[in-house]
């Protein structure tokens, strides 16, 4: 009789304890709902699970500095504890931390969840007891007309006025002189 024995591959599952809105909210650097816009496989971790980089298009933010998009660190896994499986174009309220390479990350053990409506209505009743300010991001860093309130506005009529000026005393010029013409014309 023969045994063979094979090395089983260590078993990995996540137990969290449950955290509340408050707890979580105090122990994020960032919390924000958005859409996951990019999920980029960027290796595997010691677990042989998929590493990947998840970026959002941010919408509102109950913790953290308010900007366009967020980029955060995560593995690709419904069981692992520091992974969390984001799925594409679906939006996400995410709960984030900084790792030991002061990436942000997220995983099972925060409250980072796809019912954005209600994680959102908790957040926003904490934000009225504990008198903290909901945030949006910037809606764009490209300056357009209804933006410019620094002035900037007049070095673009600037040019404008300078054209208008030379074509009207171009234009007079040539009136005066052919008022001129017209006058020695007669005598």
């Amino acid at each position: 009789m023969m045994v063979v024995m094979i090395p089983a591959k260590p078993a990995l599952a996540c137990s969290c304890a449950p955290v509340s809105v408050e707890e979580a909210w105090q122990q994020s650097e960032i919390v924000f709902a958005g859409t996951l816009s990019r999920l980029q496989g960027t290796g595997k971790n010691s677990f042989n699970e998929q590493r990947v980089k998840a970026t959002f298009t941010a919408e509102r933010f109950w913790k953290g500095e308010p900007t366009m998009t967020v980029t955060l660190q995560t593995v690709l896994n419904q069981s692992s504890c520091e992974g969390y499986f984001f799925e594409a174009d679906a939006s996400f309220l995410v709960y984030a931390t900084r790792n030991e390479k002061r990436e942000l990350t997220t995983g099972l053990c925060t409250r980072t969840t796809s019912d954005v409506a209600r994680e959102a209505g908790a957040l926003n009743g904490l934000a009225t007891l504990a008198g903290f300010e909901i945030k949006t991001p910037p809606e764009s860093s490209t300056p357009n007309a209804s933006t410019m309130s620094d002035g900037s506005e007049l070095l673009i009529l600037i040019p404008l006025i300078v054209a208008g000026l030379i074509i009207v005393i171009s234009l007079y010029r040539v009136r005066g002189q052919f008022h001129r013409q017209g006058h020695r014309d007669r005598q």
